[in-house]
């Protein structure tokens, strides 16, 4: 989401869409709503920029009152912020990552593949009731994840 802007402010910047303004991450507590972190980055700054996501997972992490260890805390992303850098600092901090990817045609053989008994219905946010509509399936055990972080010991069960 770009934010215009009608003037020069502080950090403002040109946008990838020929605008004037900033271009801003959000860090969501997904239980309340409650904003956790949203810094207001140049209109120029990039979706993947892992250094910015990194600074955003740590200020949204000093707002929560406890700790991973002490509770799941999971990071979830779409396409534009995942990033190996991005896991790896979710792992070494006890935090559980969630992250969109593009869609690579081996993927794609793999999900289509899939046996039906390994789709399960998907839940609300907080596990209590069946949506009405989608699926998923795990499928990390059939496509390479060599290149991703290993999992960090105190992140609990899968």
């Amino acid at each position: 989401m770009l934010v215009e802007v009608e003037s020069d402010k502080q950090h403002a910047a040109p946008t990838y869409k020929h605008g004037f303004g900033f271009y801003p991450l959000l860090a969501v507590l997904d239980a309340t709503g409650e904003a956790l972190a949203g810094p207001l980055r140049p209109g120029n700054a990039g979706s993947s920029t892992a250094t910015d996501h990194l600074a955003m997972l740590d200020a949204a992490l000093a707002q929560l009152p406890v700790h991973p260890g002490q509770r799941q805390v999971i990071c979830r992303t779409d396409a534009g912020g995942t990033s190996h850098e991005l896991a790896a600092a979710c792992r070494a901090r006890g935090v559980r990552f969630i992250g969109g990817v593009r869609m690579r045609a081996t993927r794609a053989e793999v999900i289509l593949t899939l046996a039906r008994s390994r789709w399960q219905p998907t839940v609300s946010a907080d596990g209590s009731q069946l949506r009405e509509s989608g699926e998923v399936a795990g499928i990390t055990d059939l496509v390479g994840l060599s290149e991703w972080p290993a999992r960090h010991p105190d992140a609990g069960a899968p």
